[in-house]
């Protein structure tokens, strides 16, 4: 499997024959173990981890160089010496112009930083160094880039908390999230889980204790480290907000459709159930609850049924499908015709045969 690469001017082939075992990644200058993308042409070889890097086009505050940003410049082709370990370097580096200071990927974001990081975050004392090897038939999978673990990478094996990171992924992982598309009000903050039975506000599924989340001080919004990073990516008529795309388990939580109010297990296909949902309203969708028409007819009734997100037509608390009889949930999508107080299910009014 061959990839672009933005480090690199010649494609990369994913290579695990073991030949660069023990060089140094040309990214992060870090020990090259286990699977690389590589070069063959050049002897250019990049951890996995590092290839999907997205490097941050400045550095504010750098402790090296607090007087002015870094800006990150992307050049296999210029030599340069490392202000920071005197090295004789080449390719991307974060540069200030102005002084002529230039700083490598590994000096940028050293293993001191990641020290720092693990302090002020708060995580737990056993967090470590190592440099993973496979030792087991399953592979450890980093917590937020979600590939397989290489190199020096950071983890806990105590207390059956099992945690992982590559060093490149623990610095670039943020401690605040200003405005999250689910929930803009407040910043969320990077912090550790110490609650049982706390629900993810996106998925719904648990936060395990010791785990790594995002959190909300003012709000009881909490987020998983994956969650964190989706984004709202369907606009549909039916709803204000975007909708973000989910795939989870089945039987892990319970998912109500908004529209026709049918639990998301009952459709899954593989153990896992797919569906759209707004995080900030908590509401859920079928895929194709969402193609359903604004209007519809039937022939139970004369006049043409509009779709509604609910209707309570009275205050008896009890409600009706007016074509199979049944109690309705009032806060359910309907088809209905408000002149006649007509209300259906969605099922029952887009169901043309009654059985």
């Amino acid at each position: 499997m061959a990839i672009k690469s933005i480090f690199h001017e010649h494609h990369l082939l994913y290579d695990d024959s073991n030949e660069y075992e023990y060089a140094l990644c040309d990214i992060c200058s870090q020990q090259i173990c286990g699977l690389v993308y590589s070069c063959e042409r050049c002897k250019f070889a990049l951890h996995v981890s590092c290839v999907h890097q997205q490097l941050p086009p400045q550095i504010s505050a750098h402790p090296f160089h607090s007087q002015h940003n870094l800006t990150l410049v992307r050049s296999n082709y210029i030599d340069y010496i490392c202000a920071k370990c005197f090295n004789l370097s080449r390719g991307h580096r974060n540069h200030c112009k102005d002084c002529d200071f230039s700083l490598e990927y590994a000096c940028a974001f050293s293993t001191n930083d990641v020290k720092n990081r693990l302090n002020d975050d708060g995580f737990n004392k056993s967090f470590t160094l190592f440099n993973y090897r496979k030792v087991r038939k399953y592979e450890y999978i980093c917590s937020w880039c979600e590939n397989h673990l290489s190199g020096m990478s950071y983890g806990c094996l105590d207390n059956d908390v099992y945690i992982w990171f590559h060093d490149s992924c623990l610095i670039n992982m943020p401690s605040i999230i200003v405005k999250h598309p689910s929930h803009p009000s407040h910043p969320l903050l990077l912090c550790n889980s110490h609650f049982d039975n706390r629900l993810c506000s996106a998925c719904n599924l648990p936060i395990w204790e010791f785990r790594k989340a995002y959190w909300c001080r003012k709000c009881e919004f909490h987020l998983h480290l994956q969650c964190a990073k989706l984004q709202p990516s369907l606009k549909v008529e039916l709803h204000e907000h975007d909708l973000t795309f989910f795939q989870i388990k089945a039987n892990t939580a319970t998912h109500l459709c908004r529209i026709c109010g049918i639990n998301f297990d009952f459709h899954a296909i593989g153990g896992e159930i797919a569906f759209n949902r707004c995080v900030q309203c908590n509401f859920n969708y079928h895929f194709k609850c969402l193609r359903i028409p604004n209007f519809t007819s039937h022939k139970y009734h004369r006049h043409e049924l509009m779709l509604m997100d609910s209707y309570i037509e009275d205050d008896s608390k009890k409600y009706y499908c007016d074509i199979c009889e049944e109690e309705r949930k009032p806060k359910h999508w309907v088809y209905c015709c408000e002149k006649c107080k007509f209300v259906a299910h969605i099922k029952c009014a887009l169901n043309k045969v009654v059985v």
